[in-house]
């Protein structure tokens, strides 16, 4: 509430007071909605979870690595993803450069709050699949800006490892956002995944996330990641251009989704250390 001092002089010379003002009446007049019309961050973070994304998914992924000198990096992948009763398995299969080739992660992404996702990583040179530890997930992915877990959990929101509060409304590419502020539940979580906050800009009508803004646990900006070129494939809403930008090291990624499948059918049996050893199907 604001208050204006007890009485003022009106200009036939009369008192009169001005009383006190609340900011829901003034929130027109100032060009912003009131803070109490606001969804609060665990609602925001649950309406991203719920809202469709499909039952399963296959794609090509392009991704154009810039280092700080302006030399070019590419990979290409395959990937593959499925919702199952408890959860969501994610698959990642490197098909290029040969160097990487044969490369694969694994992922099981849990929704009870309370089960830690497990993570799989499988070495063709050394033909050996090892699970992923949790200090290793802040890894960066086949050398680009986002971590193993970024890309794992996609644009899942993690209600498990932060909290979530909304902290304002911004326009995102001329799209009407809720501004949500993560922080690690705990000085653990922030030294494991590499964050001590996290800034995202979810879409008021899609509950798609535009923009996160990634701080380090010392809360130096780190790096900026934001969903492009969003358009519906089967009637869902997804982006086909991710670019993240690294602002400590000039470093660039930008990831194109090629090949969008919502449709077809997608084996459990992808979803298994002995297919990470064999390859994508064909």
């Amino acid at each position: 509430m604001l208050g204006f001092g007890p009485m003022a002089s009106a200009p036939n010379g009369r008192s009169w007071r001005l009383g006190v003002v609340s900011l829901m009446a003034l929130a027109p007049l100032l060009g912003f909605a009131a803070e109490e019309s606001w969804p609060d961050g665990r609602e925001v973070a649950q309406r991203i979870n719920a809202r469709n994304s499909g039952a399963a998914v296959s794609r090509t992924l392009l991704m154009e690595l810039t280092e700080p000198r302006g030399q070019l990096l590419h990979r290409k992948l395959r990937s593959f993803w499925k919702v199952h009763a408890g959860g969501r398995h994610v698959v990642f299969f490197v098909l290029a450069p040969l160097d990487m080739k044969g490369r694969a992660y694994l992922a099981n992404d849990y929704f009870a709050e309370s089960k830690e996702d497990d993570y799989w990583f499988y070495d063709p040179v050394a033909a050996r699949t090892r699970r992923i530890a949790m200090s290793q997930r802040r890894n960066r992915f086949l050398g680009s800006d986002v971590t193993v877990q970024d890309i794992m959990q996609e644009n899942r929101a993690d209600l498990h490892d932060f909290t979530w509060r909304t902290i304002g409304r911004e326009e995102v590419d001329g799209h009407d956002c809720y501004v949500v502020e993560q922080k690690p539940v705990s000085e653990k979580v922030a030294k494991q995944t590499g964050y001590g906050k996290i800034v995202a800009f979810v879409d008021r009508e899609l509950w798609l996330t535009r923009k996160r803004e990634y701080s380090t646990p010392e809360l130096k900006q780190l790096k900026t990641f934001e969903n492009k070129d969003i358009r519906q494939v089967s009637g869902i809403w997804a982006a086909h251009r991710i670019e993240i930008t690294n602002h400590l090291t000039g470093h660039r990624t930008v990831l194109q989704l090629k090949e969008l499948d919502y449709e077809s059918e997608v084996d459990d049996g992808i979803f298994t250390i002995r297919a990470l050893e064999k390859g994508p199907p064909r």
